[in-house]
């Protein structure tokens, strides 16, 4: 099935629904390191997150993500807080990559630390938060 990349909306009469977020392999690969450095490298900060959206629902997204390095697709529409997750969880990982002047040699991945900055910061874009 195809998608197109973003989280884009389509008119379907009245209503405005949103299509599911693509992520291509390289953010796939960036989030699922990002959710590791969340964990082990900012626990307080994933605790937080944690008690935000619920234990539960975030560990479902993190357990989401293939552990190969493919796209997948996250429906919002059924996920309303993945924004928040993904958005938060890319934010770290980046904090991550400025303090940790050892970050890319933690990489087992074919991937530059370059490759992962700019995958979490195309993830931070494709996952808007929004203040109410």
């Amino acid at each position: 099935m195809d998608f197109e990349q973003g989280g884009g909306e389509k008119n379907r009469g009245r209503q405005m629904e949103k299509e599911p977020v693509l992520l291509n392999s390289m953010e796939t690969c960036a989030i699922r390191y990002a959710f590791m450095d969340a964990e082990t490298e900012r626990p307080e900060a994933f605790s937080a997150l944690e008690q935000s959206v619920g234990g539960h629902f975030l560990y479902t997204l993190e357990d989401g993500i293939p552990d190969k390095n493919e796209s997948f697709s996250i429906d919002v529409e059924q996920m309303p807080h993945a924004n928040i997750v993904f958005a938060n969880i890319a934010h770290i990982g980046l904090e991550q990559m400025k303090e940790n002047k050892n970050y890319a040699t933690r990489l087992t991945c074919e991937h530059t630390i370059e490759n992962h900055r700019q995958a979490l910061e195309s993830i931070l874009k494709k996952f808007p938060v929004t203040e109410h």
